[in-house]
């Protein structure tokens, strides 16, 4: 919800806001969240009048080269928009992974611009897979990649000093990129109160015991709050 609150400003300024979700039973497949952000991103270019995607196809066939293929695997949609693509030449996994991590990057930079400046959300990256984090690292590392701000929203409690996600950040920052790092607390009791209060369409005063008990039993957790009150509707209490 805060994430996505973000989207009118960035509207404001013509920016594109994209996002991909990383998931605990696609850990095995490299990329997904990425592919999902990659897949809004095309949707938004078939919108686009035909004469404005005709100068997008040009732009990205002139930025992706020989390697379009490595990304219309990733994202189907996108052969809509530059068609099919040749196949590449078979190389090593450390080769393969640079050359993919180039091709991602060439893609990006074509929408990270001053005039339309990129956001790339990716939530629970506490599942985000080794070959995500190395590209994600590759684009914030790039210095040609200006106007993309990455956001990445995670689990703390399932995030110790030795996980791939922790020692990722930390490979950021050693590699000078800003990183800044927003905890978010649970909801104090006058937030709890409102949301209950919004929730059964009542007054505060109205809600003020049940909105103490939530808070309770939740400790304050909005996605608790919400599977709370739902357990207590399902069971007509």
């Amino acid at each position: 919800a805060l994430i996505n609150d973000i989207h009118k400003p960035i509207a404001r300024r013509g920016g594109i806001f994209i996002s991909g979700k990383f998931d605990q039973l696609t850990r095995s497949l490299p990329y997904a969240a990425f592919a999902q952000a990659g897949r809004a991103l095309i949707r938004q270019l078939l919108s686009e009048p035909a004469e404005e995607l005709a100068k997008w196809r040009e732009l990205l066939l002139g930025r992706l080269g020989q390697t379009g293929r490595l990304l219309t695997e990733l994202i189907p949609e996108l052969e809509l928009v530059i068609g099919a693509q040749p196949e590449v030449p078979e190389l090593g996994p450390t080769e393969s992974q640079n050359r993919f991590a180039l091709a991602a990057q060439n893609f990006l930079r074509s929408f990270a611009t001053a005039d339309h400046p990129l956001v790339l959300f990716l939530d629970d990256l506490q599942w985000a897979d080794q070959a995500s984090l190395q590209l994600l690292k590759a684009l914030l590392t790039d210095p040609d990649m200006g106007y993309l701000l990455a956001i990445g929203s995670y689990r703390n409690n399932e995030v110790e000093p030795s996980h791939p996600l922790a020692l990722a950040v930390g490979g950021l920052r050693e590699a000078g990129v800003t990183v800044r790092e927003l905890t978010l607390p649970p909801l104090p009791l006058p937030g709890v109160t409102a949301l209950v209060a919004d929730a059964l369409q009542a007054t505060k005063e109205e809600v003020a015991p049940l909105a103490a008990l939530v808070a309770q039993k939740t400790q304050g957790n909005p996605f608790f709050i919400n599977q709370f009150l739902g357990s207590l509707h399902q069971e007509k209490l």
